[in-house]
């Protein structure tokens, strides 16, 4: 029987092997990197999307927030992870001191920006902020300690004053009041003496801790600081 040269068996030889085996462990390597990649991009798309609620807005609004000016407000801060479904983390009543802070100068992070835009004095706002871009922007002025990007957090504002805007804002310096014995580091006791939650402090070293030996030094410190301290 005649046998066409196509129909000749493959030598299978041992650079054969080799290429078959490189080409093998490549593929696995990126379908194993895509696949990452596409749980990533999936990982928020359960969170609802930014929006804003209005709690309540007095009537006859004389002034309102915008850019340019110097606005003071009260808020209350909490956090929704897959084990905290609305933890409050932060608080300016508690704290016993206002958030300040100027519109439109990129010193607060984006979704704030956008929710607070418009609000007449005496109003009160609440804003779902998920992970992503309308987190994005500086953190610092609230003094919120927030363990990661990966929360989505949720904020309720009371607008208290619409004034100018002045040289130069204060910025919250919760390292100072945390650090009790000024040794430029936070130990786990001196987080629970200001957050007084184990599970928040566990993440919050986890994100902060870079060396793993178990405090937080004011280098690691992601928070809200002054760098004179």
């Amino acid at each position: 029987m005649n046998v066409c040269p196509s129909s000749r068996p493959v030598q299978v030889t041992a650079p054969f092997i080799m290429r078959f085996l490189v080409l093998f462990v490549v593929v696995v390597f990126f379908s194993t990197v895509f696949a990452e990649n596409d749980e990533e991009e999936d990982e928020y798309e359960d969170w609802p999307d930014f929006h804003v609620e209005i709690l309540h807005k007095p009537e006859g609004c004389e002034e309102v927030s915008k850019n340019e000016k110097s606005l003071t407000f009260d808020y209350i801060a909490r956090l929704h992870d897959d084990i905290n479904q609305g933890l409050e983390f932060d608080s300016s009543i508690k704290q016993g001191k206002k958030m300040v802070f100027t519109m439109g100068e990129h010193m607060v992070m984006k979704g704030w920006e956008e929710g607070l835009k418009d609000m007449c004095i005496g109003e009160k706002r609440k804003l779902f902020i998920p992970p992503g871009e309308m987190q994005e922007g500086d953190k610092g002025t609230v003094g919120a300690l927030i363990p990661g990007n990966d929360v989505a957090l949720e904020y309720e504002f009371e607008l208290l004053d619409v004034g100018d805007k002045p040289l130069s804002h204060p910025r919250s310096n919760i390292f100072k009041v945390m650090d009790t014995n000024g040794d430029m580091q936070l130990t786990k006791d001196e987080l629970l003496s200001y957050i007084n939650d184990e599970e928040m402090i566990t993440k919050l070293l986890e994100s902060d801790d870079e060396d793993n030996d178990g405090v937080i030094t004011f280098d690691e410190f992601s928070g809200p600081k002054r760098d004179e301290l």
